[in-house]
């Protein structure tokens, strides 16, 4: 362009940016960094913002930070890439206003920079000469749209120098303050703390993004810049930042920090009703999301009460089953470690209530899926797997009743899947009485497995899980009788003697393959001893 009579405008700088926020390299990125940063400052005097920039633009280059990869599928075979010297070394030759030259800005402490290697290219490959920038060319928004995007879509994005560029945004150019930089400002913060190994550094993206959605709902800068009105979006990503750092908390065995990421949850909730928004997608997702977390951490009576919100914010729309089995999975974990038998009871009444509301007609607009009976069959024998002596009888009893009926709505609307068998056979196991009490209930529990075995095979759901559960809970006898008289009508040849030889792996190779067609599927199910 410099060589002809046509002056470069913006859009003109907007496509070296792109190329270079495309180029997927750390160094490509921190030119564009630098390129808008000239941009920004273009007529202006120095400015304490450009130079914080140009420094942190260089932690773009720390080692063991992964770059975003770059889709290859369009780019010459036989060409190596342009490096950004290549691509203006004509340029620089012509310019008629002179060179900027685009360095390596020094780091804000150089002191804690270590020394090139020197096999390494990125470091050697020079940042590359462009003429200097017109005078009156300033940035735009699609300008601060590009770097943005292409910091967010790092691995671990930068943050304290989007925030920069974000002040420089407000400070020098307030008219370009669009809701969609920050919007890719809030959702490097909600990846900063979902990827980060620390718990600390995590609460402190979310925290940051909590900080950034205030001041979009509050209006003004600290300067006194007018910025956007917030959306469901921001408030989403600021809720997703503490949905992270909740899972991250709780991965890290700091249960404190996950109460604390929740209680902040709630807080923007609270923000987010104040906004009068038309309830849509955006806002029941925000409910969703805290119910998950409330559930993850254990604390079902307040998943519970977000999930009735989420019923009449969402005024009949369809909702996520998602948010629905977040609580039945609390409420199954939490029976697991319930010695009270009428407080087992109590609970597992609740999940079938909530299980039959999902079905029929109730203010949830939603239809369950397999997991949503799996929790409730998984939850029925929970509170007796460990129970060492028969008791209970009436509570066990109804017990088996909701896994029985979870198990026969599920055939009416879904076939069971291999999980679905393994908790059946494991809650007959616990909830039926034992076979000595009788020759009567013997032939009754016999029966009962039976009948699901059969489904099962006809399902092709066997898995060695699944036969390791029904062998151990009908014993052994009765678990070659059920075998041998299931292969009488599709593998005759197979006799009770070479069943009883073969090692659990090998039992399992043995069937039909009919039965174990679907099953095979769920590796966990069909590990190796």
């Amino acid at each position: 362009l410099v060589t002809m009579p046509v002056r470069p405008n913006i859009y003109s700088y907007n496509g070296v940016i792109k190329s270079w926020c495309n180029a997927g390299s750390a160094r490509a990125l921190q030119c564009a960094v630098l390129l808008l940063v000239e941009l920004a400052k273009n007529g202006l005097h120095h400015d304490e913002t450009f130079t914080r920039i140009e420094q942190l633009s260089s932690s773009l280059l720390d080692k063991g930070v992964s770059q975003r990869k770059v889709n290859k599928t369009n780019s010459s075979r036989e060409s190596k890439p342009a490096t950004p010297l290549a691509l203006f070394a004509g340029v620089g030759i012509a310019g008629r206003m002179g060179y900027i030259q685009l360095e390596r800005p020094a780091p804000a402490n150089d002191s804690c920079k270590q020394p090139a290697e020197d096999n390494d290219e990125s470091e050697r490959e020079p940042m590359g000469l462009l003429t200097e920038i017109e005078i009156d060319v300033f940035p735009d928004l699609k300008s601060f749209q590009l770097v943005l995007n292409a910091l967010e879509q790092q691995a671990m994005p930068k943050f304290e120098l989007m925030q920069q560029i974000l002040a420089m945004l407000e400070k020098h150019h307030p008219h370009l303050a669009d809701i969609s930089v920050y919007i890719f400002a809030l959702k490097a913060l909600a990846k900063v703390a979902k990827e980060t190994d620390d718990p600390q550094s995590s609460l402190a993206a979310a925290q940051h993004a909590s900080t950034l959605l205030s001041r979009l709902v509050y209006g003004a800068s600290e300067d006194g810049t007018k910025l956007p009105r917030p959306t469901e979006h921001t408030f989403l990503l600021a809720t997703n930042a503490w949905s992270n750092a909740a899972a991250k908390g709780l991965s890290s065995g700091i249960e404190n920090a996950g109460d604390f990421a929740a209680c902040e949850m709630d807080k923007l909730l609270l923000l987010l009703e104040a906004q009068k928004f038309e309830a849509g997608d955006g806002s029941i997702a925000c409910y969703g999301a805290a119910v998950r977390t409330w559930a993850s951490l254990g604390k079902s009576a307040r998943a519970e009460t977000l999930l009735e919100k989420i019923a009449q914010v969402s005024r009949g729309q369809p909702l996520d089953v998602i948010y629905f089995n977040a609580i039945l999975d609390a409420w199954a974990r939490e029976l697991s470690s319930t010695t009270e038998s009428d407080r087992a009871r109590e609970r597992l009444e609740n999940m079938h209530e909530m299980l039959c509301k999902m079905e029929g007609p109730s203010p949830f607009n939603v239809e369950p899926d397999a997991s949503s009976f799996n929790q409730v069959i998984r939850a029925c024998s929970a509170p007796w797997t460990k129970s060492t002596t028969w008791s209970d009888a009436l509570n066990r009893g109804r017990a088996l009743d909701i896994a029985n009926d979870a198990y026969s709505k599920m055939k009416a609307v879904s076939r069971p899947d291999a999980h679905t068998y393994v908790h059946m056979f494991r809650a007959l196991s616990c909830l039926l009485p034992p076979a000595g009490t009788s020759d009567e209930v013997g032939l009754q529990r016999l029966q009962a497995y039976k009948t699901v075995f059969h489904s099962c095979c006809i399902d092709g759901q066997v898995t060695k899980t699944g036969m390791w559960t029904m062998k151990k809970g009908v014993g052994v006898e009765g678990f070659f009788d059920l075998l041998t008289e299931e292969l009488n009508g599709t593998s005759p040849s197979l006799t009770r003697n070479q069943l009883e030889r073969a090692s659990e792996w090998e039992l399992i190779s043995l069937l039909p393959r009919e039965w174990t067609r679907n099953g095979k599927r769920y590796k966990r199910l069909n590990k190796r001893s």
